[in-house]
């Protein structure tokens, strides 16, 4: 009795640190490994199971009317998809995380699809209800009932919190003044959270890649071979479906900050940067008011005219502005978390330009790959995923193309559909 209680406060001790030094990790990684405990996912995700050679499929979905579209019946669509084409020749795990105020609609909008939710009920596209259907669903003409066609539960679907805590901008990009473009907050917000928290989250599930998807990403035919295991063999770290130059003002400024990391972790980049540079070296690691082929950034250029004053401001050459399209992008963790990448995403965000250019993580992932990467680790998606985006309100139009069916064939279907499409190099 006497060494129980001499023992019980030493125990209340122990416990007491152990408190403590979990409260004093990051937030990212708190909210990582609170996540992992948990399952943290609206299907019963268990915990402990090994998750290393299945690839994370991550999508972010705070708003759901993003361009006033329908983004939970895009987001079905890219899910069905995933799971008809991605599996089973690739295990994967797809999670879409939400804000904690979106996560009944989340739910509510992707059941059917999400295990254990049931059937959807109502009649809109984006809580329709569904009969079995072996074919096309058909209406009988103008006014008629609309067919519908049944859907399975997706077993590597799961619905995540994003933490609040991992939803902030840092200090330096919070002051909406500084900001330079039209994209609104929670887009400055959803760039910063894929540096900062995506990758964190899923290594914590026990994840080594993550393929970073929108919810009008699709797949549209079969993808043969496993992604992890080809990854592996290749040697790649990074996988896009696509390169392009995007603007002068979202990517402003960061190849001046890429030569300031440069000269300060006195780092040797590989060779093949200085063919992205005009002049090809250190000079020509600049930004330039002008496009390339000497256009103007169109409507944008205004947002940059507070430097044009400047004198020597280039306004030309430069960096020429190569970035990886954002919605399909598959990611090594153990080169996102390797030391000199995790030092220039920290600098990148701490700048606050990040944020406040919308650098995002498209601009900074660019940057990334010619900072760290030979041409060789770097892997064309394009050749092993059949993929479509930017079709806006078209999802129906995807599903076609990956020959699965709409759920709801709606009277007057395609009226609208060709508007809305979204801006070049945006996430979406």
């Amino acid at each position: 009795m006497h060494m129980m209680r001499r023992s019980a406060p030493a125990s209340l001790l122990a416990v007491l640190l152990l408190v403590l030094a979990g409260s004093c990790l990051p937030g990212p990684v708190r909210a990582a490994r609170a996540l992992a405990a948990s399952g943290a996912s609206s299907s019963g995700g268990s915990s402990g199971e090994d998750l290393s050679d299945t690839l994370a499929v991550i999508v972010l979905l705070t708003d759901t009317n993003f361009k006033g579209s329908d983004r939970i019946a895009m987001l079905r669509a890219s899910i069905r998809l995933a799971a008809a084409h991605l599996a089973p020749a690739t295990p994967y795990r797809h999670y879409v995380f939400t804000l904690r105020e979106g996560l009944q609609q989340l739910r509510e909008g992707l059941a059917g699809l999400l295990p254990g939710t049931g059937r959807r009920s109502g009649s809109s596209s984006s809580s329709s209800e569904r009969s079995s259907s072996s074919g096309r669903g058909s209406s009988s003409g103008g006014g008629g009932s609309a067919g519908r066609v049944e859907v399975e539960e997706v077993a590597q679907l799961r619905v995540m919190e994003v933490p609040r805590h991992t939803w902030e901008l840092p200090e330096a990009a919070d002051d909406s003044s500084l900001w330079r473009g039209h994209w609104n907050r929670g887009y400055r917000l959803m760039g910063d959270w894929r540096l900062s928290s995506m990758c964190r989250i899923a290594r914590e599930l026990g994840h080594r890649y993550v393929l970073q998807f929108d919810d009008d990403s699709y797949i549209v035919g079969k993808v043969p071979s496993n992604l992890v295991a080809d990854f592996d063999a290749g040697g790649y770290s990074l996988g896009a479906q696509r390169l392009f130059v995007d603007s002068p003002l979202v990517t402003w400024g960061l190849p001046e900050l890429a030569r300031f990391f440069l000269l300060t972790q006195q780092l040797q980049p590989p060779t093949s940067l200085w063919a992205h540079c005009d002049p090809p070296d250190l000079t020509g690691l600049h930004s330039a008011l002008l496009g390339g082929g000497g256009g103007a950034d169109g409507g944008k250029e205004v947002e940059l005219k507070g430097v044009r004053s400047l004198p020597g401001l280039p306004l030309r050459g430069g960096w020429d502005r190569q970035v990886l399209n954002g919605n399909c992008v598959l990611i090594a963790l153990d080169w996102w978390f390797s030391p000199m990448v995790q030092r220039f995403v920290h600098l990148c965000r701490s700048s606050g330009a990040a944020a406040a250019y919308r650098w995002n993580e498209q601009s900074v992932l660019g940057m990334a790959n010619h900072l760290f990467l030979p041409p060789e680790r770097l892997a064309n998606l394009s050749s092993a995923v059949p993929y479509v985006h930017k079709l806006a309100r078209r999802y129906k139009e995807a599903l076609r193309l990956g020959g699965l069916e709409p759920e709801e064939e709606e009277a007057g279907e395609g009226a609208g559909e060709g508007e809305g499409a979204g801006e070049e190099g945006e996430e979406g």
